[in-house]
């Protein structure tokens, strides 16, 4: 809501008069808040939506929320699994007839063939048109080199029946379609020329590379001008001209379409899942920025909004601002609008796990000679309570001979629970603490005590994430004893 000076200058006047008349004060009308809108994806389902409300009640920017949020799929129209849309500085060519198997093509251009080497000229370009005019028709894949085949001897056939303007149109797209196209020496000179001036127009526009992003797989073996493997899951090269798409789609069908790029324009294909990756990455791309750009300036058109708010909420979470008056979109810190627990994880740690080791526990004090028969294997848990600071809780079992047999073992398990506090070192996270613990070496012989853990983890990025390290434990439990184990993880 804009407001207008002239609408509130009684009221400023009247706050002038209550105020005893100080007329030096300057009274301005508060600067009317600007009306952001959220919209947020990839899903639609409830979950996404929870936790875009979640971010839209936490995000504090110029202490503005946004007034509503909408999923980007409903927002902008866009179909998860919609084929392929080409977007970018082109010029779509329509289907005027009835859909075409590629054998109806191949016939038109085998007979225009025929007949111009038969020297029947017109016959031969009418042919040639016929194929041509029924491209953006296919059902089918045209088979590799025939595009650039029909375009080239109609250029020839326009030669000689239209002149040298149409023949160098068809020639410049056989060229577009294939751009190392040598001139065929069985033909006379007198044309040459034209091929060769559509050959010069061509390398001294240099190609633009074409975006394809097809984020879920619903385009199969996609072709340009009839060539396999043309383009990557990132880009190719396009020289101007007219070019001929095709695509296979899940149920097995085969799409086409025809469409013409001008000069130092660019092609980007998309299929629905694209249109919205392309939304939800706040224009990173400047090709896909330009293409989804004017879609979101209509959608804040239609909703009243001067500011749109993208967030993805996925597992690689992000914000960005777009701005409908200069077209362009900032990037945010994902941080900013995560939530509490995501925050803490960053900073700390995960919020706990679940180790397993092994290692060794030696009798240090009432003996002379440290004892190092006892195997120990070990179970524990931490949960973060606040920063760095966990619970730790584990269970040992303590193995060593027995006295009699020799070789007979004798188990004695232990409990413990402390504090530990860890330290973030980017993957290294070393630790102190304090743990009570319990032995019991029998059903009536159990020994209390305590002391102290220091230790050190590596950790692999991942969720879960997995961690190594070592522990060791000293202290007074009956007898002065050392403990150090190797550890195992998984922590959340």
């Amino acid at each position: 809501m804009h407001i207008s000076v002239s609408r509130w200058a009684p009221m400023v006047a009247a706050a002038g008069l209550l105020w005893g008349g100080q007329a030096g004060a300057e009274l301005r009308p508060a600067e009317p808040p600007s009306n952001r809108l959220m919209i947020y994806g990839p899903g639609v389902d409830d979950t996404a939506r929870q936790e875009a409300e979640k971010l839209r009640l936490r995000m504090d920017r110029r202490g503005e929320q946004p007034q509503g949020a909408m999923a980007a799929a409903e927002a902008l129209g866009i179909a998860q699994d919609e084929a392929l849309r080409a977007y970018g500085d082109i010029l779509i060519q329509e289907c005027q007839a009835e859909p075409t198997p590629p054998d109806v093509v191949l016939e038109s251009v085998d007979r225009g063939m025929d007949q111009f080497m038969g020297l029947d000229y017109e016959a031969a370009l009418l042919a040639f048109e016929e194929a041509e005019a029924r491209l953006p028709c296919l059902t089918g894949y045209l088979p590799e080199g025939k595009l650039s085949d029909l375009y080239f001897f109609e250029g020839l056939a326009a030669f000689y029946t239209k002149g040298p303007q149409d023949a160098h149109r068809s020639f410049a797209r056989a060229l577009a379609a294939e751009p190392s196209r040598p001139w065929d020496d069985r033909f006379p000179p007198a044309p040459q020329q034209v091929f060769l001036d559509a050959g010069k127009e061509i390398l001294h526009t240099p190609p633009r590379q074409a975006l394809f992003l097809d984020p879920d797989g619903q385009v199969r073996d996609l072709r340009i001008d009839s060539a396999r493997g043309t383009l990557s899951a990132q880009s190719r090269a396009l020289s101007p001209g007219v070019h001929l798409l095709q695509w296979q789609m899940a149920d097995g069908g085969v799409r086409t379409l025809q469409v013409e790029l001008v000069p130092g324009g660019q092609l980007v294909l998309l299929t629905g899942a694209g249109f919205l990756a392309a939304v939800l990455d706040g224009g990173r791309d400047g090709g896909l920025g330009r293409v989804i750009a004017p879609h979101l300036v209509q959608l804040a058109e239609e909703q009243g909004a001067d500011e749109v708010v993208i967030v993805r909420v996925d597992e690689s979470p992000q914000v960005s601002l777009f701005d409908p008056v200069e077209e362009g979109f900032e990037i945010t810190e994902r941080e900013r609008f995560q939530s509490n627990e995501e925050a803490q994880r960053l900073r700390w740690g995960p919020r706990g796990g679940i180790s397993l080791g092994v290692g060794f526990l030696t009798i240090v004090e009432p003996s002379d000679a440290w004892d190092f028969q006892y195997l120990v294997l070990t179970l524990s848990a931490e949960f973060r309570l606040i920063g760095g600071l966990y619970v730790d809780i584990g269970g040992n079992f303590v193995i060593r001979r027995g006295d009699a047999p020799r070789d007979s073992l004798m188990v004695a398990p232990s409990s413990r629970m402390g504090l530990k506090y860890a330290f973030k070192l980017r993957h290294v996270r070393p630790f102190v603490g304090i743990a009570g613990q319990t032995n019991m070496f029998g059903r009536e012989d159990v020994a209390l005590g305590g002391g102290a853990l220091l230790g050190m983890a590596l950790e692999f990025p991942r969720n879960p994430a997995l961690r190594m390290g070592v522990e060791v434990f000293g202290g007074k439990v009956r007898n002065w004893t050392l403990q150090v184990v190797g550890q195992i993880g998984v922590y959340y």
